[in-house]
């Protein structure tokens, strides 16, 4: 029988807590300001496998201070390393607008047709407001192109592909209701960049970057880590026409920066272009939470309000939170895909729970070798399992994959969603998966082989 990968997670554990990276130079390291249960659960965050290394930023009253864990592959992992932020980029591009609106260029009321003419398509009528909070009723994700590598997803979508999106767009018949787009955030920031007449990031370095001494922040690959899914190695992403939704790269000390700059906005258009993003626009599904200008809100009776985002990109993980009632802020950068939000969360507000970590262990040779193919959806879409090594992988029907992990022969889980996945055999044959728990799962029917035989 394969063991869990947790059967040694105590001497594991404080062997990845000795790995602690030594204090680099500005950024202190955090002392008792974790202390002993966020330790224990970022050491039990590295021993499942969530993500071999883990940076933490916390920015208080007391000052700023930063430490790294665990490894970036084959050394120590630093706070000096830059990381893939994903969506929190979302936050720099709200920013934008709202800088550009107190400069008079445009405002959150102005139409997506005024700035794209044509090729705004049956988007003409979405307000840039809408679009930076995510009330635009656009889609989740833009298309997909021929050929798309789901390790490395939107790296062939293009402007015209986006352009063709929007022409088939007919507005939702309940204006403003939120559903998070990423489509619509990455339209948002080539819409500034054509009423500007420049890049999305040369507009996003002269207007805010320079001015906010944000210089490390930028799509370069200089001194980004290496992506992992489990001990897979994986591609970085590169996102050329929805930049303005994902594309940033960032090191602790630019984002506790970031914190800084939104718990305390400096004097001026910019200060008042940074509480303007803090403005909540609507309600989202899930309650007590409301979204902003990019920003989420968590709003519970008997908890301080936060505000935050995370991130998330093929094998990079990213957290920001900041509550503006203690003067106190988070930032968390991971190079792996399980999302450490749980931890950051506490850290804001200790009443909130510390995160159990979900045990892995080796996939059945048996599984390794059966899952890989694709499967149908009840609603018709979509999914393939794919096989690199001894690592399975989920592609799903709007690009991108995610990391399988298996708990026991035919059972496994989805670590980025998360969701558990049953195996349905018939015979010696998977026949099928079984996404999610109970009544509550949905059935995904594996399909043939178009290169097996044909009835």
């Amino acid at each position: 029988m394969r063991q869990s990968c947790l059967a040694s997670a105590v001497p594991l554990a404080l062997w990845l807590l000795a790995m602690t990276a030594p204090a680099e130079a500005g950024l202190p390291p955090c002392g008792d300001r974790l202390g002993a249960p966020v330790r224990a659960a970022i050491a039990g965050h590295l021993a499942s496998g969530a993500s071999p290394g883990l940076v933490v930023g916390l920015i208080g009253p007391a000052g700023a201070c930063a430490e790294a864990f665990g490894s970036a592959g084959n050394r120590r992992l630093r706070v000096s390393d830059r990381f893939e932020i994903g969506s929190i980029t979302k936050t720099f591009t709200a920013l934008l607008l709202a800088e550009r609106a107190g400069a008079g260029a445009v405002g959150l009321d102005t139409r997506l047709g005024d700035l794209l003419g044509a090729e705004a398509g049956g988007a003409a009528g979405v307000t840039l407001g809408q679009l930076a909070s995510h009330r635009s009723g656009l889609p989740a994700q833009p298309p997909q192109p021929p050929a798309t590598d789901p390790a490395n997803p939107y790296a062939r979508l293009r402007w015209s592909d986006l352009v063709a999106a929007l022409a088939g767009f007919e507005p939702p018949p309940v204006a403003s209701a939120y559903l998070y787009s990423n489509l619509g955030m990455g339209v948002l920031g080539e819409a500034l960049a054509r009423q500007a007449g420049m890049p999305w990031e040369g507009l996003l370095r002269r207007r805010l970057l320079r001015p906010l001494a944000l210089g490390q922040i930028g799509t370069g690959a200089s001194g980004l880590v290496p992506a992992h899914v489990g001990a897979a190695r994986v591609p970085h992403w590169e996102l050329p026409a929805i930049a303005g939704a994902g594309a940033l790269r960032a090191d602790s000390a630019a984002m506790l920066r970031w914190l800084a700059l939104q718990l305390r906005p400096p004097a001026g258009p910019l200060g008042a272009a940074i509480r303007a993003t803090h403005v909540p626009q609507g309600p989202t599904p899930i309650a007590g939470s409301r979204v902003a200008l990019a920003w989420h809100v968590r709003e519970t009776p008997g908890h301080p309000a936060i505000w935050w985002h995370n991130g998330g990109t093929g094998g990079h993980r990213s957290f920001v939170g900041f509550v503006p009632a203690t003067g106190s802020g988070v930032v968390l950068l991971a190079n792996g895909e399980g999302a450490p939000d749980a931890i950051g969360f506490h850290l804001l507000d200790a009443a909130r729970p510390l995160p159990v970590p979900r045990a892995h262990r080796s996939a059945d040779p048996a599984d390794l070798a059966g899952l890989p193919g694709r499967y149908r959806l009840p609603d018709g879409s979509k999914l393939r399992v794919l096989r690199e090594g001894e690592q399975l992988f989920v592609a799903g029907p709007e690009g991108g994959r995610t990391g399988l992990y298996a708990e026991g022969p035919g059972r496994f889980f989805l670590r980025a969603l998360p969701l558990s996945v049953a195996v349905h055999h018939d015979g010696e044959r998977v026949e099928a998966l079984l996404i999610g728990e109970g009544a509550e799962a949905a059935r995904a029917d594996r399909l043939a082989d178009p290169s097996g035989p044909r009835g």
